[in-house]
């Protein structure tokens, strides 16, 4: 057989077996408590994902989107004052994902790509929404009937009550879109 390194002293040995993977039985302890370790972190690691509070899951499920929807529509002016901005603020960032309905009064419509557009921070924050421009820059930009109709969807929405799994499969999804997105638009 041909030598190996030993996994814990990094000692060149001559193996019995091919299953062999240190050296000797003082290394051979060490080995099998590093592996019980590991199982243990992996075993806590899993635990904590599965019984992370929900408010965690939707804030991650949230960032996610809201960074979607930032790369989405990178380049374009503030949808409630069409100015372009350039500079960052505070959180680090010139735009932020504004919703047209808020998250506060329509949760049901937290996730829905049609009510979020890019709005400077100015705006979405210190003005709470600026939601007459808001509404005016969605007319200039897809016309009376469009947002005639999304206000029709935004009445005849229910209620979403977001499960752990839910919040999960969300955080995924936006997360694999944002990396495609980037991969096909931005290279």
């Amino acid at each position: 057989m041909s030598v190996k390194k030993c996994r814990v002293c990094k000692a060149h040995f001559e193996p019995f077996n091919t299953l062999q993977r240190v050296c000797g039985p003082s290394c051979a302890a060490k080995h099998a408590e590093n592996e019980r370790g590991k199982a243990d972190r992996r075993e806590a690691a899993e635990y904590r994902a599965r019984t992370k509070p929900k408010k965690s899951l939707l804030t991650e499920a949230q960032r996610a989107f809201n960074s979607y929807i930032r790369m989405r529509d990178s380049g374009a002016p503030c949808i409630s004052c069409e100015l372009f901005k350039n500079h960052s603020s505070l959180s680090g960032h010139a735009m932020d994902a504004g919703h047209w309905y808020g998250v506060g009064a329509h949760p049901e419509l937290r996730f829905t790509l049609w009510n979020v557009r890019p709005q400077c921070v100015a705006c979405n924050r210190d003005l709470s929404g600026h939601p007459h421009g808001y509404e005016n820059g969605l007319l200039k930009r897809f016309g009376r009937e469009w947002v005639e109709g999304r206000k029709q969807q935004a009445r005849d929405k229910q209620p979403n009550h977001y499960s752990r799994d839910d919040l999960r499969r969300i955080k995924r999804i936006f997360t694999k879109r944002q990396r495609l997105y980037a991969r096909l638009f931005r290279s």
